[in-house]
């Protein structure tokens, strides 16, 4: 899976983002992984990225450092 490349590197290392074999980790400033599912998909746009799947949805902030983790 080619996730990682949809995310920018500045952003990876911003929020200390790392895959790993079965999801997705941010460290930074909250810790939560983000695990590949059917519903698996990043989305990005001007303001944010967002990593998703069936149970929750974390959105990172390009231009300001914040994260905003939504739990289904």
């Amino acid at each position: 899976m080619k996730a990682m490349t949809l995310i920018p590197d500045k952003i990876q290392k911003k929020y200390q983002i790392r895959k790993h074999k079965d999801c997705i980790s941010v460290y930074n400033p909250a810790t939560i992984s983000i695990y590949f599912d059917d519903q698996f998909e990043i989305k990005t746009c001007e303001t944010t990225i967002d990593i998703r799947n069936d149970k929750c949805c974390v959105s990172l902030y390009r231009r300001v450092f914040m994260m905003i983790i939504t739990i289904y």
